[in-house]
């Protein structure tokens, strides 16, 4: 893993102190982002990474930031079809 894990004493010391007054157990946040691709030459793949958001094909992660804006950790790509909370869900099963 290329990110630290963070602790609660690195999260206290690196929260802004406006974000710590109106959040007392502020962690970060988490962000599902996607991103394009190539439209692949394989229906399969094409249908697998299609979304309907977007309207293109696309690879979705999942992304938390500290409280100071800093990328703690990046997911593996999923298929951009993937919903939200399936995406967070197959996360959670991750190794993290």
């Amino acid at each position: 893993m290329f990110f630290p894990r963070l602790n609660e004493d690195i999260i206290l010391k690196t929260t802004p102190p406006n974000v710590a007054k109106k959040f007392k157990n502020y962690g970060g946040s988490f962000d599902a982002t996607e991103m394009r691709l190539q439209v692949a030459s394989e229906p399969m793949c094409q249908r697998a990474t299609w979304s309907q958001y977007k309207h293109g094909n696309t690879v979705k992660f999942l992304v938390l930031t500290s409280p100071a804006g800093a990328v703690v950790y990046v997911s593996p790509g999923f298929p951009g079809r993937i919903s939200d909370p399936q995406l967070i869900d197959a996360c959670m099963h991750l190794d993290m």
